[in-house]
Order: C-alpha cells, then sequence, then structure tokens
C-alpha cells in the first residue's frame, strides 16, 4: 500500500510537470501567433492588402478566443503549484505515517488541475523510469510523443 502512494506521489509530479510545460509551450505559441499576426495585419494595411489584413485578424482572433477559453498561463501556473506540492509530499512521505501519506495523496489528487488525459500515459512512462523501471513503459502515440 505505502509503495502505491509513493508511486502516485511520483506520478502527481511527472503528470503536472508534463502539463506545465505544454500549457506553457501553448501559451508562448498563441502569444508568437498573435505578435506576428498583429505586424502582418499592420504591414498589409500600410500596403494596401486586404486579403492579408483579414488573414491576420481571422488569426489574431482565433488566438485571442483560444487564450481565453483554455488561459494556458493560468493552467501552466496551477500545474506548476501542483508539481511543487507533489515534490514537497515527496520530501515529507518518509517521516509519514501510512494514513497520514494516504490522505496527503487523496487530498492533493482532488485539489489538483485536471490537465490533459493525453498525458497521462508519458507521466507514467517517466514515472516508471524514474523508478528504474524503464521496461515497464507503454508506447506513446505520435501526438503524445510530441507533447511530451
Amino acid at each position: 500500500m505505502r509503495d502505491d502512494r509513493l508511486y502516485e506521489i511520483e506520478y502527481g509530479y511527472w503528470f503536472n510537470l508534463i502539463n506545465e510545460r505544454v500549457y506553457h509551450q501553448l501559451d508562448v505559441l498563441l502569444n508568437l501567433v498573435q505578435l506576428v499576426g498583429g505586424s502582418a495585419a499592420a504591414l498589409a494595411a500600410m500596403q494596401n492588402l486586404p486579403g492579408v489584413v483579414v488573414a491576420a485578424g481571422l488569426a489574431l482572433a482565433l488566438c485571442a478566443a483560444l487564450a481565453l477559453l483554455v488561459q494556458p498561463s493560468v493552467k501552466a501556473e496551477q500545474h506548476k503549484v501542483c508539481k511543487q506540492q507533489w515534490r514537497t509530499l515527496r520530501g515529507r512521505a518518509e517521516s509519514m505515517t501510512d494514513t497520514e501519506l494516504l490522505l496527503a495523496v487523496t487530498d492533493l489528487q482532488g485539489q489538483g488541475p485536471s490537465g490533459f488525459d493525453l498525458l497521462a500515459d508519458p507521466a507514467r512512462n517517466a514515472t516508471v523510469r524514474a523508478s528504474g523501471q524503464p521496461e515497464a513503459q507503454k508506447p506513446l502515440t505520435l501526438l503524445q510523443r510530441v507533447l511530451s
């Protein structure tokens, strides 16, 4: 039972680390598209290219809507905080009783951000690698490999 809790702690750390990275990368990508799109729209307006202005405007609107709906910077920060909580729990685990450890893991699982389900297997693989069992890794899809 204790080994299961220690595994869950390790998994919680890796799941939140990977999600933090993905949300941060999404935030950077959305900001980059908005920056380039805004510059393209301004340049196209000065050159009297209405088609380019419209295309850039649509890209800006799409990225702004996605950023407002998903809020990747907020989610990245939530996963960062949760990752740090898992790391802290990992450091305290040895001095905790089994019951205290179970309660702490359960509480942290209930409080944490949900993240992308698609990243569960990459987090599992990182956990088994960190546990010294790389042969227990699951094969990942192309999208899972790209995101992780």
